[in-house]
C-alpha cells in the first residue's frame, strides 16, 4: 500500500514538473524572493553560493509548523530522529551524532548547530525543540559551517530568526487549535503575539505565548494505562527592540519554554497496534531558558555586532536501565528497572562580529567568540516501588548487604547513583573574506581558530552486592586547539545562473568516556573531523517564476565518535562506551525546485541521495557498512493553490508529502551487524483554509494523511548502556483538526 502511494505521489509530482515550463511562459507571476543572513549579511537566497533551504514565517504557518518534524523532512539530505524524553537528533548529509544518549552528559554534542537569532543554543547531544511561533524565517545550512558557526556545526546549521518588534503601530494576532488523534484523544493548543510600540519610530516590544496539550495514543499494558504518552508544552518570550540613534540598534530577548511528557511514544514489537510493555513510571520534564542582549552599531565602513547570551536547559526524566533485573532478580520479584535522571545545563556566550559594509570588490568578516558551559547531572538506578522490602528480606536472610531506601523514587531502593559535572570553555577567532576577481568570478577564503578545555568531575556509588563496581571521585581534563579552513570559488554565468565549488572543514571536540570507570574503552575519545567538497548551482528561469538549485558533494569523515561494547571486568556484563569507530565517506546529490505556474499555484519538489560507507575501523565497527541515520533517498513534494473562498476571503489548499528511506540507527559491528534498522516511510499533510480583510480566518487540517506508522527512533539509550532492539519510537497517528485565527 505504501509503495502504491509513493508511486502515485511521484507520478503526480513529475507530471506537474513537466507541465511547469509551458505554463510559466505565459504568466507574469514571480516566486517570492527570500532574504537570508546565512553568511552574516543580508542577501537574496539565490545570491548565496552555498547549499541552504529557507522557510518563511508565513510559509511555516501555512504548514501548521511548530516543531522540527514539521519542516525538516522537506529538506533533502536531512534526517530526523526522536527518541522521546526530549531526545531530538538531526542529521545533515549523513553526518549525525551516532553516539548520542538520552542522558545528554559527557556524550558527543550534536553535529548540527542550532541558533535562535544569533544565539547558539546547542550544547548537549540533543537539540531542544522549542515550539516556536511568529518567526521571520528558518534557514537550514547544509555542509560544514566551521568558519562562521564554529565547532557545533560540523554537518550544518539551523538558524531560526524571530519576527522583530514594529515601533510604527500596535498589532495582535492569535489562533486556537483543536484536533483529534486516531486511537488517541482530543488535543488543544493556542498561540498569540502582541506588538506594542513604546516610543514612536524607535522602540517596541513583542510578546509571544504558546501552549499545546496532546492526549496520548500508546497503551501501556504493563501499567494498564490507556493513551499513556500524553504531553504538554508551553512557552513565552519577549523581544524588546530600540534604536536610540541612527546608527545603533539594541535588542533584548527573554524566553522560557517548558515541556512535560507522561511516558513516551514507544511501542514494543510483538504486541498489538500502539501497545507498550513497560512497568517503569516513565516521564520527562524539560525547561529551556534564554536571555540575550544584541547590540548593532553602524560604523560606516562596517557593522559591529555584540551578542551576549545565557541559555539554560534543565531536564528531569525517568526511564529504564537494566541493573535491577541483571543483578537482583535472583533475590525476589524484579518487574522493572527505573533510572531517574536530572540534568542542569547553563551556557554563557559572547560574540563580537565586524562585517564590512558590502557591495565592494572585497567584503570581509572578522569575529571573536567565547563560551563557558557547565552541565551537572545526577542519576539513580532503583528497584520498583513495592518490591524493595521483599528484595531486602531475601538479601538479609542470605547475609548479604541490603539496598538502602531510595532518595529518588518513593518506596523504592537505591541500587546506585552517579554525580557528573561536565565543564566546557572555548575561545575562538574567525575571519572570512570574499574577493571579486572580475565581473563573474569570486573567491572566498575563511579560517577559524579555537582553543577549548573540557573538565569532568565524576563519582559512581553502588550499594549491596554491587559495591565492587563503585568508583571514587575523580577529575579528568582534556584540552585541544585547532584551525578550520574554508575555500570557495563561485562563477556568475548570468544574473540567473550561479555556480560554486566549496572545500570546507568541520570539527567536533573529543571528550571523556564516562563508562571508563567500568574498565571498558579508553579514558578519552578523540575529536572527529570532516572534510567536504561540494559543487553546486543556483538557477532561476522564466524571469524568476521557476527556481532550480542543486549540488553534488563528497565528505570524508575521520575518527567518528561512536558507541562500542565490551565486557566489564567489574560487573562481568556488556557495557556500552564511547570511542572512535573509524573513518567514513559520504557521496550525495541534492535538488530543489520551486515554481509558480500561474498566480494561483505554487509547486515545490526536493530530492536527496546519499551513499555512505565506513571505510576503516578503529574498534569492532564493520568496515563497508552504511552509516547510521543516513537514508539513501529523501524526497518531498508540495502543492499550494490559492482561490476566492466565496464571500469569506482568500482561500488556500496545501498538500505536503515527504518520503524518508530506510536507515540504520546504530553503527554495525562485527559481533552485531543488525545496526537496528528502521523502515522507510511516506507521510503527508493536507490543509485548506481562508483569510479575510477583517482579520480572521480558519484552517481545516489532516496530519499523517494515511495514518502511517512511521518509525522515527529505535531502542532506548538512557545512559549508553541499555539498548532494547524491540522497542520503537513512532510518529503520531492521523490527526484531524481545525485552527481559528484572528488578527487586529
Amino acid at each position: 500500500m505504501n509503495d502504491r502511494r509513493y508511486l502515485f505521489v511521484a507520478a503526480a509530482s513529475l507530471t506537474l514538473t513537466l507541465a511547469v515550463p509551458t505554463q510559466l511562459a505565459a504568466e507574469e507571476t514571480l516566486l517570492e524572493e527570500i532574504v537570508v543572513t546565512a553568511e552574516r549579511r543580508t542577501q537574496n537566497e539565490q545570491d548565496v553560493a552555498t547549499a541552504l533551504q529557507a522557510f518563511t514565517g508565513e510559509g511555516l504557518e501555512r504548514r501548521g509548523a511548530d516543531g522540527f518534524e514539521d519542516y525538516v523532512l522537506s529538506v533533502p539530505g536531512l534526517s530526523f530522529r526522536d527518541q522521546g524524553a526530549g531526545a531530538t537528533r538531526i542529521a545533515i548529509r549523513g553526518v549525525s551524532n551516532v553516539s548520542a544518549s538520552d542522558f545528554g552528559v559527557t556524550t558527543p554534542v550534536s553535529t548540527v548547530g542550532l541558533y535562535l537569532n544569533d544565539v547558539p543554543i546547542q550544547g548537549t547531544s540533543q537539540l531542544p525543540d522549542l515550539n516556536l511561533y511568529d518567526l521571520e524565517q528558518i534557514e537550514v545550512l547544509k555542509g560544514p559551517q566551521g568558519t562562521l558557526y564554529g565547532e557545533g556545526a560540523m554537518g550544518g546549521a539551523i538558524r531560526m530568526t524571530l519576527a522583530r518588534p514594529d515601533p510604527s503601530e500596535f498589532s495582535a494576532r492569535g489562533e486556537i487549535i483543536g484536533s483529534f488523534t486516531e486511537d488517541g484523544g482530543f488535543n488543544n493548543g493556542g498561540r498569540g503575539v502582541v506588538n506594542i510600540p513604546i516610543a514612536e519610530g524607535t522602540t517596541a516590544l513583542r510578546i509571544v505565548g504558546t501552549f499545546r496539550d496532546h492526549e496520548g495514543f500508546v497503551d501501556n499494558i504493563a501499567r494498564d494505562e490507556e493513551d499513556a504518552n500524553s504531553s504538554s508544552a508551553h512557552s513565552v518570550r519577549a523581544l524588546l527592540r530600540s534604536s536610540p540613534g541612527e546608527r545603533v540598534d539594541i535588542e533584548v530577548l527573554a524566553m522560557l519554554s517548558e515541556i512535560e511528557e507522561d511516558d513516551f511514544p514507544n511501542i514494543d514489537s510483538g504486541l498489538g497496534d500502539l501497545e507498550l510493555d513497560s512497568s517503569e513510571p516513565r516521564f520527562h520534564e524539560g525547561e529551556f531558558g534564554l536571555y540575550a542582549l544584541t547590540v548593532d552599531v553602524d560604523l560606516g565602513f562596517a557593522e559591529l555586532t555584540s551578542v551576549t547570551s545565557q541559555t539554560q536547559l534543565d531536564r528531569e526524566f525517568l526511564d529504564r536501565l537494566v541493573i535491577a533485573t541483571a543483578f537482583f532478580s535472583a533475590f525476589g520479584p524484579v518487574t522493572g528497572d527505573p533510572f531517574y535522571t536530572t540534568t542542569e545545563m547553563e551556557s554563557v556566550a559572547q560574540e563580537f562580529r565586524l562585517v564590512s559594509a558590502g557591495d565592494e570588490r572585497f567584503d570581509w568578516i572578522l569575529g571573536a567568540f567565547y563560551r563557558d558551559k557547565d552541565q551537572v547531572a545526577a542519576g539513580g538506578a532503583t528497584t520498583m516501588p513495592g518490591e524493595h522490602v521483599a528484595l531486602n528480606q531475601t538479601l538479609g536472610f542470605l547475609g548479604l548487604p541490603t539496598i538502602p531506601d531510595s532518595a529518588f523514587v518513593a518506596g523504592a531502593g537505591d541500587i546506585g547513583f552517579r554525580f557528573v559535572t561536565d565543564r566546557y570553555e572555548q575561545y575562538a577567532a574567525y575571519a572570512e573574506g570574499d574577493l571579486e576577481l572580475d565581473d563573474r568570478w569570486s573567491l572566498t577564503v575563511g579560517a577559524r581558530w579555537f582553543d577549548e578545555e573540557v573538565t569532568l568531575e565524576d563519582e559512581l556509588v553502588f550499594y549491596s552486592i554491587l559495591t565492587v563496581a563503585s568508583s571514587p571521585y575523580r577529575v579528568v581534563e582534556e584540552s585541544s586547539s585547532d584551525v578550520l579552513l574554508k575555500g570557495r570559488l563561485s562563477y556568475r554565468a548570468t544574473d540567473d545562473l550561479l555556480f560554486y565549488f566549496t572545500i570546507a572543514e568541520g570539527f567536533r571536540s573529543g571528550g571523556i568516556n564516562l563508562q571508563s570507570v567500568f574498565q571498558v574503552g579508553d579514558l578519552l575519545f578523540e575529536s572527529d573531523a570532516l572534510l567536504s567538497y561540494e559543487l553546486g548551482a543556483k538557477t532561476s528561469w522564466y524571469d524568476g517564476r521557476l527556481v532550480l538549485n542543486g549540488s553534488v558533494y563528497f565528505q570524508d569523515w575521520a575518527d567518528i565518535q561512536s558507541n562500542g561494547t565490551d565486557i566489564s571486568p567489574l560487573t562481568g556484563r556488556p557495557v556500552n562506551f564511547i570511542g572512535n569507530a573509524g573513518d567514513a565517506e559520504v557521496v550525495g546529490l541534492e535538488a530543489q525546485l520551486s515554481a509558480r505556474p500561474n498566480d494561483r499555484l505554487t509547486v515545490g519538489l526536493t530530492f536527496g541521495y546519499a551513499d555512505s560507507q565506513l571505510t576503516s575501523a578503529l574498534a569492532d565497527a564493520l568496515v563497508g557498512a552504511d552509516l547510521p541515520n543516513v537514508p539513501e533517498f529523501t524526497m518531498s513534494a508540495s502543492l499550494e493553490y490559492v482561490f476566492p473562498f466565496g464571500g469569506l476571503g482568500d482561500g488556500f489548499a496545501r498538500l505536503d508529502v515527504q518520503h524518508t528511506d530506510d536507515q540504520f540507527t546504530r553503527i554495525q559491528r562485527i559481533n552485531d551487524a543488525t545496526g537496528f534498522p528502521v523502515d522507510s516511510y511516506v507521510i503527508g499533510q493536507f490543509r485548506i483554509g481562508f483569510r479575510n480583510e477583517r482579520g480572521w480566518g480558519a484552517d481545516l487540517f489532516v496530519d499523517n494523511l494515511w495514518d502511517e506508522r512511521a518509525t522515527i527512533g529505535r531502542g532506548r539509550t538512557a545512559t549508553g548502556s541499555f539498548n532494547s532492539p524491540d522497542r520503537f519510537v513512532i510518529n503520531r497517528p492521523r490527526m484531524i483538526g481545525i485552527v481559528l485565527r484572528v488578527e487586529t
